[in-house]
């Protein structure tokens, strides 16, 4: 998974348009983002890359360029 599909990735979930999205955002900054977004990345995660995304994981998680590293480690790790 590259850069790019991470962020589509992300975008589609929090249904944004990537360009509205930045690494160095923070997700509690994003208006649009809540727990029905981190359900549907989950879903994502699982259908795309076939892992699961935990709670644990979800807390650790501060900014957009967190959960996009993680996306593309689990890719890599595939």
């Amino acid at each position: 998974m590259t850069h790019t599909e991470a962020l589509a990735l992300v975008a589609e979930a929090v249904e944004l348009d990537p360009s509205a999205l930045a690494p160095e955002m923070r997700i509690s900054d994003i208006e649009d983002w809540s727990s029905l977004t981190w359900l549907t990345l989950m879903s994502l995660v699982d259908e795309k890359l076939n892992t699961q995304l935990s709670a644990k994981e979800i807390k650790s998680f501060s900014t957009v360029g967190d959960v996009l590293a993680w996306l593309e480690s689990k890719a890599l790790a595939a």
